[in-house]
């Protein structure tokens, strides 16, 4: 598990390796058993999201290397992409993704060939 620290030091180091392009980080606090809606597949971060900068969810996509991320998109109403890295290389989603990638440059490649 990562420190609340440990999240903010990698949220800065992806903010200064794409130049300050992301709008913001979110993420869930609690623990699984507390059954929270901003846990995934729950949808809270990502209406959490909505409510601090301006998402089209038509354009946006859900990319994850685990079937919580599939299912977290398809509740949301938006396009998923299973990245097959880490935990992806053994995940076979109930709902099918939009897209399989084999890791995340070619997701965003994909993405944007869409």
């Amino acid at each position: 598990l990562f420190t609340e620290a440990d999240m903010h030091g990698i949220h800065e180091a992806l903010q200064n390796e794409v130049g300050g392009l992301i709008d913001g980080f979110f993420h869930c606090p609690h623990r699984p058993e507390f059954g929270c809606e901003c846990r995934k597949p729950g949808i809270g971060m990502i209406e959490a999201a909505g409510g601090t900068t301006e998402i089209d969810l038509e354009s946006s996509w859900m990319v994850g290397d685990k079937s919580l991320d599939v299912m977290t998109g398809h509740r949301a109403g938006i396009r998923s992409v299973l990245v097959r890295t880490g935990y992806g290389q053994t995940q076979n989603p109930p709902q099918s993704p939009t897209l399989i990638a084999e890791n995340l440059l070619e997701a965003v490649k994909q993405i944007l060939a869409s």
